[in-house]
């Protein structure tokens, strides 16, 4: 989800008047904030949606992550299952007859096929993520813009 802040001139010429430090936190913060109600809202839905014990190791292990810089000036986070680097638990990682490996939240958020049968069963999408997303999107975008706001006047102040 990208987002623009519009009407917000005067809050633009404070935030690029302050310190690159200081703003850079502002805004960290504020997308930071914007990303916690569908964090929130993922979990739910990984509780209600898959259920069961994946459900409940799906929910727990859900967080909120920085992205890498795409260009200078952009911040990104993201709402995601930890990776094997992260510390996945180890009921995430499947692996099929043919020693390919899977990683089973991501086969539950768009569906898969599973090697039965000559030409396999499709197992349809049971997605978590994406109706977190589009459910949250205004709430996120209203919190991203209350809180940058909020940042960038305290920060002006102080």
């Amino acid at each position: 989800m990208q987002m623009t802040l519009e009407g917000g001139k005067e809050l633009e010429r404070k935030l690029t008047s302050l310190e690159r430090k200081v703003a850079k936190k502002i805004v960290r913060q504020a997308v930071r904030a914007g990303l916690r109600p569908t964090l929130a809202a993922a979990k739910d839905n990984a509780r209600s949606n898959i259920g069961g014990k994946m459900g409940a190791l799906i929910a727990r292990h859900t967080v909120l992550r920085a992205r890498k810089k795409q260009r200078r000036g952009s911040y990104s986070m993201a709402v995601r299952t930890k990776s094997e680097s992260e510390g996945a638990p180890a009921e995430f990682l499947g692996e099929t007859k043919e020693g390919a490996r899977y990683y089973i939240p991501a086969a539950l958020e768009f569906g898969h096929r599973t090697p039965f049968g000559p030409q396999g069963h499709k197992v349809g999408a049971r997605p978590f993520m994406r109706p977190a997303a589009d459910t949250t999107r205004e709430q996120s975008i209203r919190l991203v813009s209350e809180t940058l706001r909020a940042g960038i006047l305290q920060a002006a102040k102080g």
